[in-house]
Formats: C-alpha cells, structure tokens, sequence
C-alpha cells in the first residue's frame, strides 16, 4: 500500500466538499470489511452503522453478478443503488478495498443524485489510489513495523 493512501491520509475535507452541496446528505469512505477511513455530516455511530451496511451491500452486489452469466472480471461492482422513499443511498467503489457512500434527499431520479454522483465519480476519477485501502491483515503488519521503527528511533 502507498503512502497515500486513506488508511493514513485524512480525507474527510474532500467529503465535507460534498455534503455543503445542497442535497447531500452524509458522505463516507469505508474500507469493504466495513471500518471507516473518512466521513462527513454524520456522527460517528451513524457512520460506524453505515460503514457495516455498506460493506455488505457492496458484497451483495458481487455475489449478485453470478446472475449475468459473466465472470468476476466482467462483473466488477461499480456503483450500486439503493432508492429509498425520500433518500437514495449511492455506493461506489472508490479504491482498492474501499468504496464511497453518499446519502442523498429524493429518490433516484432526483437532481440531487444526479449532482452527487456526478461528484463521486469526479472524487474516485481524481484521488485514485489516495482512496485506497490496505487489507486489514497487510495494515496490521505495516503498523506493527512503523511502531518497531518508531521505538527504535526513540
């Protein structure tokens, strides 16, 4: 994993960008084992609930293209849709093991949804792998190592 990476870059200002839209409700960027690397506009019990929601429709959704008839190659989730009766809830895959929610007012025809999807898709476009995320396993061993550094420096 780089350096820039939102396991260890704050990209909540990027979000906070987002919810002063009108419309947009909340914004988070989740890794797709459901822990949160960024959020704005909700509190954090919220954004933990939602970090867990996420990563599992996001899991819904790949396990839901066997039904195409292609492969998992050909199938990657890109973005998923959840209308609601005055809300939608967009998900989109951000980086490597990450992905982008965003609550937004009206239904998914809505002008707002149209905005803000056209936001996500130029902040994925834009930050690239910054929206990244390393596998749990892989961050726990870079921690450990940085701390061991860290030690032996002090």
């Amino acid at each position: 994993m780089t350096e820039n990476s939102a396991d260890n870059v704050d990209l909540t200002w990027k979000l906070d960008k987002m919810t002063e839209v009108p419309g947009i409700i909340a914004a988070c960027l989740v890794t797709v084992d459901g822990i949160k690397l960024a959020y704005s506009n909700a509190s954090v019990d919220d954004v933990d609930r939602a970090a867990a929601a996420l990563a599992g429709l996001r899991a819904l959704g790949a396990n839901l293209t066997g039904l195409s008839g292609k492969t998992a190659d050909e199938t990657k989730v890109r973005r998923v849709t959840l209308d609601l009766k005055s809300s939608t809830i967009l998900l989109f895959t951000a980086g490597t093991n990450s992905v982008l929610g965003v609550a937004v007012e009206g239904d998914e025809v809505s002008p707002a949804v149209t905005v803000a999807t056209g936001m996500a898709l130029k902040t994925i476009a834009s930050f690239g792998e910054s929206l990244a995320a390393a596998e749990r396993a892989v961050a726990h061993r870079e921690q450990q190592a940085r701390m061991a550094r860290a030690s032996t420096l002090a």
